[in-house]
């Protein structure tokens, strides 16, 4: 999506926002829809909040993805039940042509990149997911945590063209049934435990396709949640079950310095905090300040409470990995880099950030010291 934005931008002059709003916003009279965020001080915003372990609401800042930034054309753009309605039934109604803002919108609903097995018909339209009931629907944290149902229709529809979204205090769903000319938007203000705009979706699903199997949406979501808090209580400990006692890490000062990444565009700064204890600065933002407390050998973790996590606005679904800085010992025994895996998918030899002034940032992959155990 960020890099459409980039095609958007190149080809038409304009910043993404301005260019939609020009040719799909307007013309389809979306007046609450924007990228430009000036709703967030109205009286009429929805307020974001997060999901504390006791389930108490946390209040939390507005998003700052918007018009200009990298990610807008994937989560900036803010809008209402009302306008996106509008647009889902625009977006239906161009399948078959005619006058509209959208062009070649059939293809939109087409099947192009398979999500599962072939014959399930699960798979990626254009910025849409496709799936034919009888099926599982949906995904993201609800899929991961709970077991998601299988809707088997009653009726006539069958055609599920949909896609959910996530933003820090927001979840959202945006379902379209074509065969029956049906579309339904769930827009929720909080990251939960669960997703609660995934099984509200799936409920409603069940409804409009007259579905004999009624499911138990509620216990589903309660399972869920309990499964999301349990598992950040399980890596904690399984990270302490794993971790080498009685090691020791050299002299804090030792750590000190600014670290990027081999593309040259992603800086961990590492500082002391006091004369006992260091923090981790991702790209210079004095709002994504983290403790660093030590692990095992010179592995250090910003880990923290899940409460603090959700305080600070972060999805508390990442593994263990993402919150362990490795740092390397090079020539003179001397720290010349780290390796920070925050990818699961990526090696994490792969994850290096030289060390800017010791040499670090020029060394090449293949002559890094061996990585010590995690």
């Amino acid at each position: 999506y960020a890099l459409a934005r980039e095609v958007t931008e190149k080809l038409s002059g304009q910043s993404y926002g301005d260019y939609i709003h020009d040719q799909f916003l307007e013309p389809l009279g979306l007046i609450r829809t924007t990228t430009k965020h000036q709703y967030t001080n109205q009286e009429n915003f929805a307020t974001p909040y997060a999901a504390l372990d006791d389930g108490s609401p946390y209040k939390l800042p507005p998003p700052p993805v918007q018009d200009g930034t990298i990610m807008v054309s994937a989560q900036g753009i803010q809008s209402s039940v009302n306008d996106l309605l509008k647009f889902s039934s625009a977006l239906m109604q161009a399948r078959h042509g005619g006058t509209s803002p959208f062009k070649n919108a059939a293809k939109q609903f087409e099947s192009h990149i398979p999500r599962g097995a072939p014959f399930l018909d699960k798979s990626y339209g254009l910025g849409l997911m496709r799936t034919q009931l009888p099926n599982t629907v949906g995904g993201g944290c609800n899929a991961q945590y709970g077991k998601l149902p299988t809707i088997v229709p009653g009726g006539d529809a069958r055609l599920i063209a949909l896609h959910g979204g996530s933003q820090a205090g927001y979840t959202s769903f945006l379902t379209m049934l074509p065969e029956i000319d049906t579309s339904l938007v769930v827009l929720t203000n909080s990251i939960g435990l669960a997703d609660p705009s995934g099984w509200i979706n799936e409920l409603i699903i069940e409804t409009l396709v007259e579905s004999p199997n009624k499911i138990d949406f509620v216990q589903l979501a309660r399972d869920a949640a309990q499964k999301h808090f349990d598992s950040y209580h399980i890596m904690e400990k399984d990270l302490e079950q794993k971790r080498e006692a009685n090691t020791s890490h050299r002299a804090l000062e030792g750590y000190t310095g600014h670290y990027i990444n081999d593309a040259g565009d992603f800086m961990v700064e590492i500082r002391q905090k006091n004369e006992s204890a260091l923090e981790v600065v991702f790209q210079g933002l004095e709002s994504q300040v983290w403790d660093l407390r030590h692990y095992q050998h010179d592995t250090f973790l910003w880990l923290t409470s899940r409460d603090e996590q959700a305080k600070r606005a972060r999805f508390t679904y990442s593994g263990a990995s993402i919150y362990k800085i490795i740092f390397n010992v090079g020539e003179g025994d001397a720290i010349n880099g780290l390796y920070w895996p925050h990818d699961p998918s990526v090696p994490v030899t792969e994850q290096w950030f030289g060390k800017i002034g010791a040499g670090g940032a020029c060394i090449a992959k293949g002559q890094q010291e061996a990585l010590k155990s995690t």
